[in-house]
Parts: structure tokens; C-alpha cells; sequence
């Protein structure tokens, strides 16, 4: 699959995804693909914190995701620490989003990870990093994927007599690198609930805690 068509594919999930966060993406829908590759030979090659070509930025609320595609060039560690810095100086708040959609694949995702964690504890700013292979389909919408919906603050005080808890961690765990959890944004102390159809023809829920 070349690139332009990754591009295509993996924008529509990437709106899928927002959408599903609750951002308002409406703007940014029905662009054909003639369109996207258009917007791919006038990107700068050099990657700034400047919006270019792809890049888009949609709202929920008082809050900003940015999307920031790299593609022509390899993602290290410390241009990142560099862009995000200067992404933060230029514009993103504190309770913002900023998603990076990489050509390559990174290797050392864990030591990413590690990093970029940081931002979330030090600023309440998460960032995500995505290789573009792994948004040319939408991972909820696969048949072995229950619906899954985040929990807000009163839900989850209501979860201690739901599940006869006392503790968030006495529950299940799923982790923020699992590629569902990453799909819904989910950080740290969050909580979600998991809709399962069950043996009697009804269904149930059960609740994961993110760590």
C-alpha cells in the first residue's frame, strides 16, 4: 500500500478516534483522496511546530487535540523533546492532546513512553505516538473488541458498591500501551467499562483500571 493511500485510511480512523473522544471533527471529514495527496506533496519536510499539510487540531470543550503527521523523516527522542516543547511555547494547555502519526516504525517505544509520560504528570498534557500502520483500521470496530466506554468522576465513585471494591486496583488492570486503551486516550486513573454480551442472551459489564 503506498503511502498516499495509508494516509487516506489512517486520517478516517484517526477522526474515528477523535469522534470517539468527543472532539467535534466535522471540518475535517469527506476529503478525498486526490485531496489528501495534495496535502502530502505540499508538506515542508522539515517538521516544526507549525501546523503543515495534514496536520489538523479539533476541540471538546475548553480542550485542543493536535494531530501532527512526521513523515518525512525519522522520529528521534530528542527532536521530540524539542517539538513538543515548542508546540507547548507556541500554543498547547494543559489539558491538551498532541498526537503524532509516524511513516516509521519506532523500535524503542517503551523509552518513548517513559518520556512522553512526564508531559502527563508534569503538565496534564498526553501525548501519543502512533505508527501510520496501525491506524489504516479502526481497532473498536474488529469483532473480538467489546464496546468500551471511559467512566466519568460520579460513574466511577459508584463503581466502589458496583463491584464491591474499596480499591480501584482491586480491579482488573489494562495498561496505557494496550493499542485499545491508547485508541480512547486513556490515562492513568482512569476507568472503563467493557459491555460483554453473556451465556443467557443478555449482557454484562465488567471495569477496567488503567495504570
Amino acid at each position: 500500500m503506498n503511502i498516499i493511500n495509508k494516509l487516506y485510511r489512517s486520517k478516517n480512523t484517526l477522526l474515528e478516534m477523535l469522534d470517539t473522544r468527543g472532539y467535534n471533527t466535522e471540518k475535517y471529514k469527506n476529503f478525498s483522496i486526490n485531496e489528501i495527496d495534495v496535502m502530502y506533496k505540499a508538506m515542508d519536510k522539515k517538521v516544526s511546530s507549525e501546523p503543515n499539510g495534514l496536520d489538523f487540531e479539533c476541540v471538546k470543550d475548553e480542550n485542543n487535540t493536535y494531530l501532527k503527521f512526521i513523515l518525512h523523516t525519522k522520529l528521534r527522542l530528542a527532536n521530540l523533546k524539542t517539538l513538543v516543547d515548542n508546540m507547548i511555547e507556541d500554543y498547547v494547555q494543559p489539558g491538551d492532546t498532541i498526537i503524532f502519526v509516524v511513516k516509521d516504525k519506532i523500535n524503542n517505544v517503551e523509552t518513548f513512553d517513559t518520556f512522553l509520560t512526564t508531559y502527563l504528570e508534569q503538565q496534564n498534557i498526553l501525548v501519543q505516538i502512533f505508527w501510520i500502520d496501525t491506524l489504516l483500521f479502526n481497532i473498536t470496530k474488529h469483532e473480538l473488541v467489546p464496546p468500551m466506554r471511559l467512566l466519568n468522576e460520579e460513574e466511577k465513585k459508584d463503581i466502589f458498591t458496583k463491584a464491591n471494591i474499596s480499591n480501584f486496583n482491586q480491579l482488573p488492570i489494562i495498561l496505557r500501551g494496550d493499542p485499545v486503551a491508547k485508541f480512547y486516550g486513556m490515562k492513568r486513573g482512569d476507568l472503563a467499562e467493557i459491555t460483554r454480551p453473556s451465556v443467557t442472551g443478555g449482557i454484562y459489564k465488567n471495569y477496567r483500571y488503567c495504570q
